[in-house]
């Protein structure tokens, strides 16, 4: 497996998937991210189905197919700095998105335009965080919380309980003020 970064957006409350997809395109896209005919759609197995990794021929066509998959998936975008990888996962056959995992692989992203590279990734996962209000959002080199694991079911149950364990380059938390205490969770 090779070294990358992770951008790691959770909303264990769960969103609409197409919802998701878009707002997440439109930051990218902001960002100078485009999808064009080198970018891949990777869907999720299902049940029954095992989808070909493809080529994106039309990009509204592939995210609208990914956003309606059962199983949703990922897609790439190619960034001013290279590829990156946007997967998206929650409970099957239910439509809704509780985590987003961009990867971003080790090209020395950090040195390709110095500063406005970094900036640019912190600023990716501040503002998905805010306009997704996520739970908790993560940055950091080789997370490794995969979505099908114990320790992301353990980690989706302690956000919904407002427990936020461990520590990251970039750790955003949405901290609950609790209505009948006055007191903040």
């Amino acid at each position: 497996m090779s070294d990358h970064w992770e951008i790691i957006i959770m909303m264990p409350e769960g969103l609409p998937a197409r919802e998701v997809v878009q707002t997440t395109h439109q930051v990218i896209s902001e960002l100078d991210g485009i999808i064009d005919e080198d970018c891949l759609l990777i869907l999720h197995d299902t049940a029954t189905e095992s989808p070909d990794v493809e080529y994106v021929e039309d990009s509204q066509a592939a995210l609208e197919k990914l956003s309606t998959w059962s199983e949703l998936g990922g897609i790439e975008y190619y960034m001013p700095d290279g590829m990156m990888t946007v997967e998206y996962a929650g409970p099957s056959n239910s439509g809704v998105v509780e985590y987003i995992k961009i990867t971003i692989p080790n090209l020395e992203f950090f040195k390709v335009d110095g500063e406005e590279s970094k900036n640019r990734y912190i600023n990716l996962a501040k503002v998905l965080h805010s306009k997704l209000q996520a739970k908790r959002t993560i940055m950091d080199w080789n997370v490794g919380l995969l979505y099908t694991s114990e320790p992301w079911n353990q980690e989706m149950n302690r956000l919904k309980n407002s427990e936020f364990i461990g520590e990251h380059l970039i750790d955003i938390r949405r901290i609950e003020e609790r209505s009948n205490t006055g007191m903040v969770a």
